[in-house]
């Protein structure tokens, strides 16, 4: 995975950069939430999307679950683009609409979920028995939707 600074109108060019001339095989883009985060739902994000679904490489997220619905918009104007949520977005285990947000992404079949970092979102000491139950639910919704051919929820 390789990274482009967002906020420059030329991130496009870099991804291109990078990809056929350095043998990257994806980009990772990590919008915090809040104003920090903002430039995600902005105007040079399309043009990266579309840059990388156009070369045909991944596109990982690292965000937090309330950056999600930001997310929805860019996966509707790009649903040849493989997108990966990076661990599992950090939905805390007893915040249910947290992890709705992640489930709601189940619609979009080339959405895949990271499923790791349990001991971060943990507030319990190893195995984090607090996560397990979402863990369940990332595995029941991808064999479900797998048939449906969806992806959310099986480990990258």
């Amino acid at each position: 995975m390789c990274r482009v600074n967002p906020e420059d109108p030329t991130a496009p060019d870099h991804l291109s950069h990078w990809t056929e001339e350095q043998g990257f095989h994806g980009v990772r883009l990590s919008p915090s939430v809040g104003i920090d985060g903002d430039w995600f739902k902005g105007p040079l994000m399309p043009p990266i999307f579309s840059r990388a679904e156009s070369l045909g490489v991944p596109m990982l997220i690292l965000t937090k679950p309330e950056r999600l619905v930001d997310l929805v918009p860019l996966l509707e104007r790009h649903p040849d683009l493989d997108v990966v949520i990076d661990h599992m977005a950090d939905c805390p285990p007893d915040e249910p609409n947290k992890l709705q947000l992640l489930l709601d992404l189940a619609k979009f079949p080339r959405v895949y979920v990271k499923i790791s970092h349990t001991w971060s979102i943990s507030k319990m000491g190893y195995p984090w028995n607090d996560t397990h139950e979402q863990v369940k639910k990332y595995i029941i919704l991808s064999v479900e939707d797998v048939s449906c051919g969806g992806q959310i929820g099986r480990s990258v």
